[in-house]
């Protein structure tokens, strides 16, 4: 299990265990105090403070999205809370029903220059939302006085629930965890580093004209590297790839690999598998086979089987296939296929098809027994 996977598992055990605690012991108090009479009737009320809090939450965290990115020098594209969806189209704003990538809703942004400064876009939202839970419970100590009437503390406990619903969204959003879902705390933790404000900025700008239709997008190239510029830099890598520049990308992979020591170890070991994988299938045989030998020794190749990614598979499965023989290694990394597959970003899909089969054909083609041609990922055709 990765790192981020665990964190996230526990977070939401944690978002759990203090809803029940809340429910078994709050509510279930306030129930017996309460003006409803039935438990059914309990429960719809609880549900209403729920979604209060939820859509409550949901429209100032873009409100405040909105708001610091106007004062960070922004462009506003769209706005998303739950699927309904404002967004600019040929300079006119549309509403419509879209996906969108976060917790609650998305706000994407464009900078208008290099130095747009993405802090307030990515704080703001969250110190609205904070003082709205804040509101809440002040309402709830407000009404939740000795001596009151049972609607009087109805009322109190409605907002109460709220405020621990607003408060719990909140923690999800500013905690710098990786998620299932882009929140502001991983942006935070990301623009902490001085060298990624300007890669955050480029990042918008290349999402925003890969979503344009633009996929030869010229991306700028960052030599102070960190996980986020590495990341930026192969997206670089990726398009030099698609045209068969491969010198021109294993010079961009070696600014990762000449700083290994400031990426994480899973960003430098799939730099590494793209750089190998590259010098393999631009070798003959021989070549190739001599360049494993002297640069993958067996901690290595046990690290590329280790990593479910589709970089690391495909490179693992040339080591297997051409140097150590391993029918059994190669169906062994080949299980992940699928998942890996789907973890690519779209954008990358094709370029990923294309060299995950020019590796397993010419594994198939020292051992067409192992049919491994049956794992060769469909690409569409123009």
């Amino acid at each position: 299990m990765k790192k981020g996977e665990f964190a996230s598992i526990i977070v939401y055990m944690l978002i759990i265990a203090v809803a029940v605690v809340f429910s078994l012991t709050v509510l279930t108090t306030h129930f017996k105090e309460s003006n409803f009479t039935s438990s059914w009737t309990y429960i719809l009320f609880c549900l209403g403070a729920i979604i209060t809090g939820v859509i409550s939450f949901a429209i100032l965290l873009e409100v405040g999205h909105v708001l610091g990115a106007k004062a960070g020098n922004y462009n506003i594209l769209s706005i998303a809370i739950f699927r309904f969806h404002i967004y600019k189209e040929d300079n006119k704003w549309k509403i419509g029903f879209k996906k969108y990538d976060g917790l609650t809703g998305e706000t994407k942004i464009l900078p208008k220059d290099k130095k747009s400064n993405p802090s307030a876009y990515l704080l703001l939202g969250s110190l609205l939302t904070a003082l709205l839970a804040i509101g809440f419970f002040i309402i709830f100590y407000t009404n939740n006085v000795k001596g009151n009437t049972p609607k009087q503390l109805d009322k109190a406990y409605f907002f109460l629930t709220a405020a621990l619903t607003i408060f719990i969204c909140l923690i999800y959003n500013i905690l710098p965890i990786t998620f299932d879902v882009n929140t502001d705390g991983q942006g935070l933790k990301m623009v902490s580093n001085p060298k990624n404000k300007i890669a955050f900025n480029e990042m918008l700008r290349v999402q925003h004209e890969i979503d344009n239709g633009n996929k030869n997008v010229e991306i700028d190239t960052f030599t102070e590297i960190t996980n986020f510029t590495a990341e930026l830099n192969m997206s670089k890598v990726y398009i030099l790839l698609n045209q068969k520049k491969y010198d021109e990308a294993d010079k961009i992979l070696d600014l990762v690999l000449n700083n290994k020591d400031s990426v994480s170890y899973k960003v430098y070991l799939r730099s590494l598998a793209m750089k190998i994988y590259n010098k393999i299938v631009t070798s003959s045989l021989e070549d190739a086979k001599e360049y494993i030998d002297k640069n993958v020794d067996i901690n290595l190749r046990k690290d590329f089987s280790y990593d479910a990614s589709l970089m690391c598979i495909r490179t693992y499965v040339l080591i297997e296939g051409l140097v150590d023989n391993s029918k059994y290694e190669c169906l062994y990394v080949l299980k992940n296929l699928n998942k890996a597959y789907k973890a690519v970003p779209k954008n990358r899909r094709d370029c990923e098809a294309e060299m995950f089969n020019t590796a397993i054909n010419m594994v198939h083609k020292v051992h067409p027994k192992w049919e491994l041609n049956n794992y060769l990922i469909e690409q569409k055709t123009e």
